[in-house]
């Protein structure tokens, strides 16, 4: 039986007289200890049918009975230290399917996996300081590691076992300021040095938090290094038995029972065989979505509407037939990832009443278009120049759309809201063209133009209403590697 145990507020608790009087009654020391002991009242009661007990990881305490089951779910390292503990476990971070990853980021997350080294350079100027984060799950230990100067400026988090790589770091004055791609969605830190102390704010659209700390290392500390940080913590040979296998999450706040299969299948397939295999036969990812694409086709023939859902929702949103170019433009798009389309929303509450009928609700989590796209890419830069036409034919097309829409922009507000998008697609891929000419013709980018082109990639990393364009992470790499190319043949004496 599961008894859920997440995500208390311990404010309320230590708000409520009764509750105090009773916290110095049984002796208990704080709202930890409080809670395991509800949950040791509750595992009698449960043994006492017959039942087992099972709960999220915040219901782990050095005072539960080893027979209940841990559900990780918070970060690789709460599986790690719940089998340390000697309990059985099922961990759920990194398959959860409301967050609209792709299937590879599934697959790639074993509950077995050994531990690799994070590589913290220190030939130049680096921080790092031990951290507790003040969460509602209960305070949580961990480092923030900083390094380099100026642009070129990088840095880590491990907090409870999940390493998070900080984007945009900015250390100076005694002020780090960071982002971070978190498992509640893009996040920001900042956090200000003075002394040895270290205290600061980590905030996401769902939860902010405190975060204070001590210095622990540094170039200007003689003898100090880094600290040992792992990517995931390590579940030793002898005690794998007590892992139970993984759970496929599927929060509804942003389904409904037309969309629902779509965020469903065919990812949980991939999830399936990750969990069913062991990791020396599920380690080939390119041959994992060879067998997935073929494995939805036998999905729908089963009936699921994983894929069929999208043309009738299409010709909803637009009024009437579907055009060919709304296709076209929806088959790139995505379905912003984690808890980022909550921002739509605003100051207006996400209710059941709120309708899931936009664009971002007929995009895919996985754009089968831009995987192809980007392994032809990424193939054409390799040297493979049998994908050229590949690429161009894609690129000649996305072009071509935005003009093809415009008249459905002004007719239908929801088509409307993706106009943004659409022309920054067509923008991008006249710049993928002229790049991919250049590589052809073995000819220069304009060097003038380069802050045009970078300006126009960035507007294509955007996200409106919800939806993000798949396609242009390859659109990047293939611009930005053949201005590598010009910039290489520039320094050439």
């Amino acid at each position: 039986v599961h008894i859920g145990g997440d995500e208390a507020n311990p404010e309320l608790w230590d708000a409520n007289e009764r509750l105090a009087a009773y916290q110095r009654e049984h002796g208990l020391s704080d709202h930890k200890a409080l809670q395991a002991h509800f949950n040791q009242r509750l595992h009698g009661i449960l043994a006492g049918h017959g039942k087992k007990m099972m709960g999220w990881e915040e219901i782990r305490h050095e005072d539960l009975p080893r027979d209940a089951v841990v559900q990780a779910w918070l970060a690789p390292g709460g599986l790690a230290a719940a089998v340390a503990g000697g309990y059985e476990s099922v961990l759920s971070q990194g398959y959860y399917l409301d967050h609209k990853q792709h299937a590879a980021a599934h697959y790639g997350v074993d509950p077995l996996a050994g531990s690799e080294p994070v590589d913290i350079p220190t030939d130049g100027p680096w921080q790092s300081w031990a951290v507790e984060l003040d969460t509602p799950a209960g305070k949580m230990e961990g480092h923030f590691v900083v390094w380099g100067e100026g642009e070129s400026q990088g840095g880590v988090s491990v907090v409870a076992g999940q390493v998070l790589v900080l984007d945009d770091v900015r250390f100076e004055g005694g002020v780090l300021r960071a982002t971070a791609d978190s498992p509640v969605g893009k996040a920001t830190i900042e956090a200000a040095a003075d002394g040895d102390g270290f205290a600061g704010s980590f905030d996401s659209l769902v939860i902010s938090v405190e975060v204070t700390g001590r210095r622990t290392g540094g170039h200007d500390l003689p003898g100090t290094l880094p600290p040992d940080l792992q990517t995931a913590a390590e579940i030793l040979p002898e005690d794998r038995y007590r892992v139970f296998g993984g759970e496929a999450a599927m929060w509804t706040e942003l389904v409904t029972a037309k969309t629902l299969d779509s965020r469903v299948w065919p990812r949980t397939a991939a999830i399936a065989e990750r969990l069913w295999s062991s990791p020396e036969s599920a380690n080939d990812v390119d041959d994992m979505y060879r067998r997935l694409d073929v494995f939805s086709e036998r999905l729908g023939a089963l009936g699921l509407t994983h894929e069929s859902y999208r043309e009738e929702m299409l010709e909803d949103i637009a009024g009437g037939p579907v055009p060919p170019a709304l296709r076209t433009l929806v088959a790139v798009l995505e379905e912003t990832k984690s808890y980022e389309r909550h921002r739509l929303f605003g100051e207006t509450p996400l209710t059941t009443e709120t309708p899931l009928d936009r664009i971002a609700d007929a995009a895919a989590p996985e754009s089968r278009t831009a995987r192809r796209f980007s392994s032809d890419v990424d193939a054409l830069l390799a040297g493979e120049d049998s994908r050229r036409s590949s690429v161009s034919a894609h690129l000649d097309l996305w072009r071509d759309q935005h003009g093809d829409l415009l008249e459905l922009f002004e007719a239908s507000e929801r088509v409307g809201a993706m106009e943004p998008r659409s022309r920054a697609l067509a923008d991008a891929s006249v710049v993928g063209l002229e790049a991919l000419d250049a590589l052809q013709r073995g000819a220069t980018l304009e060097a003038s133009g380069g802050a045009a082109r970078a300006e126009i990639l960035d507007r294509a990393d955007q996200t409106d209403d919800g939806a993000l364009l798949a396609v242009a992470p390859a659109l990047r790499r293939l611009v930005e590697a053949v201005e590598a190319q010009v910039r290489a043949e520039v320094a050439e004496p």
